[in-house]
């Protein structure tokens, strides 16, 4: 089965490369894939590892559902989005980096994961629109951080798997440490480590910057997961990792501010996820990592629907700030539901179910550690503040004629993820005492 997650998204990035750009059936083949290898994730668990060329290939129940959702949510961007997008981007990339990043996460060689992860990473970085001066210079950077992040993971794995003789195992600990907290800094994006993922989001486009705060964050927290739980920590987590906790924080508080000094939606969207996913790093490191696993779900699944929504605004407004989007509460009113309530739940208002997550989290939060339950909640406010400004605003007359009208089909597609992230705000409690009962 593990094989057949490999294969399926590679024998159609093949059949889709001699397509070109003719996205009435390439991105229908796109999402057929993408949803093929969401079943086959889900599934794949059940069965017992598969040994390639000496090396084991295994998917615990977690892996699968957190890829499963990512390639889920990537199909349905795919699909909303299609006949938006002004340049079309690589499909065929796109799966090539989907396969690669399904192996990197079932690989249990920290090693070959790491080579296999930043495989996956440049296939990504190259959805960009190289075109423009500006997404080629980001890409350029991403590029650089993304070799500098899987050398420092490499010497650390080399420490972890090839122990050189005559050292003790709290120093191999603490190198092992310092490579781990610089690579895994970088490769996230973290404040203030690279931060890449913000200029991503913003130059990338709809598709580049889900799979990158989707998928790609996805894999390496999965990796960065399993490593916390398999190398044997002689003194506990070394303090070199708490560099890599003090990213994070910095990274919420950042998240927080930074989105309420945006004038554009986009930038709201990237300085929202950079600090939900610093509360998320957090939350792993800690006794609550189950949770933060299933927190992070729920963000994939908002940052997507945003996501969606900005793209169906900037088709329909011609942009995304203050401007443009007033009058999208007459003319784009699905886009604007999803706006609401994928604002709320990336910062975790309720009722939408990024607010029972993040509540949990909470909880969890002041017991241990008193001061990151602070950041958190304010970080939240901040977030939650930027997202309702801009849904206000909306609803105000339109100060230019818009373009075009909402595409019915996109805006469906955004109502359902709409129905699904208010629908688990509900019911997400009750499944969650069945999961962890």
């Amino acid at each position: 089965m593990i094989l057949w997650l490999v294969l399926l998204p590679l024998l159609i990035a093949l059949l889709l490369w001699p397509l070109g750009r003719f996205r009435p059936l390439a991105a229908p083949l796109t999402v057929a894939a993408l949803w093929g290898m969401a079943l086959l994730s889900a599934l794949v668990p059940q069965e017992e590892g598969f040994i390639l060329l000496g090396r084991s290939l295994a998917l615990t129940p977690e892996e699968g559902l957190s890829l499963a959702v990512c390639y889920g949510l990537l199909g349905f961007v795919v699909l909303a989005t299609f006949r938006l997008a002004e340049s079309v981007p690589s499909y065929s990339l796109l799966l090539a980096a989907a396969a690669s990043l399904a192996v990197a996460t079932s690989l249990r060689s920290f090693t070959l994961a790491v080579l296999t992860l930043t495989i996956g990473g440049i296939l990504l970085v190259f959805l960009l629109p190289w075109r423009e001066l500006r997404s080629t210079l980001v890409g350029t950077r991403v590029l650089f951080l993304l070799i500098l992040s899987m050398v420092s993971l490499l010497l650390a794995a080399w420490v972890m798997e090839n122990p050189p003789s005559g050292v003790e195992e709290s120093e191999l600990a603490r190198r092992a440490g310092l490579g781990l907290a610089l690579g895994f800094g970088l490769a996230l994006g973290l404040a203030p480590l690279g931060m890449w993922l913000l200029a991503v989001f913003r130059r990338g486009g709809v598709l580049a910057g889900v799979a990158f705060q989707t998928l790609w964050c996805t894999a390496v927290l999965l990796k960065f997961s399993a490593v916390l739980q398999a190398f044997p920590w002689p003194e506990g987590k070394p303090w070199l990792l708490h560099i890599l906790l003090g990213s994070a924080l910095f990274s919420l508080l950042l998240g927080g501010v930074g989105a309420l000094l945006q004038r554009s939606l986009w930038g709201v969207l990237a300085y929202a996820a950079l600090a939900d996913l610093g509360m998320v790093l957090l939350a792993l490191e800690g006794a609550s990592s189950q949770m933060a696993m299933w927190h992070l779900l729920w963000r994939n699944g908002a940052v997507a629907l945003v996501a969606i929504v900005v793209g169906i605004l900037d088709h329909c407004l011609g942009g995304d700030t203050y401007e443009r989007v007033a009058g999208a509460g007459r003319h784009a009113p699905l886009a604007l539901l999803g706006l609401l309530v994928g604002g709320l739940s990336l910062s975790g208002l309720p009722p939408a179910v990024g607010f029972v997550s993040r509540l949990f989290l909470l909880q969890d939060f002041a017991k241990a550690h008193p001061g990151w339950a602070i950041v958190v909640l304010l970080s939240g406010l901040g977030v939650g503040w930027a997202f309702l400004r801009y849904f206000v605003v909306a609803l105000l007359p339109a100060l230019t004629a818009p373009r075009r009208r909402e595409p019915l089909f996109a805006g469906l597609l955004a109502l359902s993820l709409s129905v699904l992230l208010l629908g688990f705000g509900v019911a997400f409690p009750h499944l969650l005492v069945r999961l962890l009962g």
